[in-house]
């Protein structure tokens, strides 16, 4: 007998079992408060109700610290209000195999995408200019492309970073066409382009 939640298995048992081994069973496919909190949470964020949503979110992490659906629930309220950092510090909580995961990692990806918005883009084309070697600047400019959505110019600074040092501010270029792959999804043109263009340089 094998129990599913959310599309992922959640017990199973093999033979005849005890009764109190059956209760267990079903306890672990049945859902718990913390689940039926996060749903009320999730429908009260779906009515325009951002207080309520909090409230059973935040209720249902008082049952389970790491219930994969209230912290996203209260992650996208979080990133909503303008707290990405709130936001971001909630979705590195979400458990890797969780059938939410997914989408919790889009979300970060797509708020760690947006931090650069405000960059002042000509000035860092203009110490670029006068210095092509200036890491800093070509990082900040890529993730500052990258913020406002033009992608493939984001790519191709992002990409240079790596090509002249990989390890430069802890890999953040790497990371960040990561995040862009992550947004754009696997079979982007531009996602393939560049996810190729990548392990050339990586592993050459």
């Amino acid at each position: 007998m094998k129990g599913f939640r959310d599309g992922a298995l959640v017990a199973e048992f093999v033979g005849a079992q005890p009764e109190a081994a059956v209760r267990q069973f079903l306890a672990a496919v049945l859902p718990s408060e913390a689940d039926r909190l996060a749903r009320a949470g999730e429908a009260r964020a779906a009515a325009g109700d951002a207080a309520g949503a909090a409230a059973a979110f935040h209720e249902a992490l008082t049952h389970d610290a790491r219930h994969p659906r209230a912290l996203l629930g209260l992650a996208r309220l979080r990133a909503a209000a303008g707290e990405a950092a709130e936001a971001l510090a909630l979705l590195g909580r979400v458990p890797p195999g969780a059938p939410v995961a997914r989408e919790a990692e889009r979300l970060a990806a797509e708020l760690r995408t947006r931090a650069e918005s405000s960059a002042d883009e000509p000035a860092l084309r203009a110490r670029l200019e006068a210095s092509p070697g200036d890491l800093d600047a070509r990082l900040r400019l890529g993730r500052a492309l990258a913020a406002r959505g033009a992608y493939d110019d984001a790519l191709a600074e992002l990409l240079e970073v790596v090509r002249r040092e990989r390890s430069f501010a802890d890999d953040g270029a790497r990371k960040a066409m990561l995040d862009i792959f992550e947004l754009l999804g696997a079979d982007d043109p531009l996602t393939e382009r560049y996810r190729s263009e990548l392990a050339r340089v990586l592993f050459r």
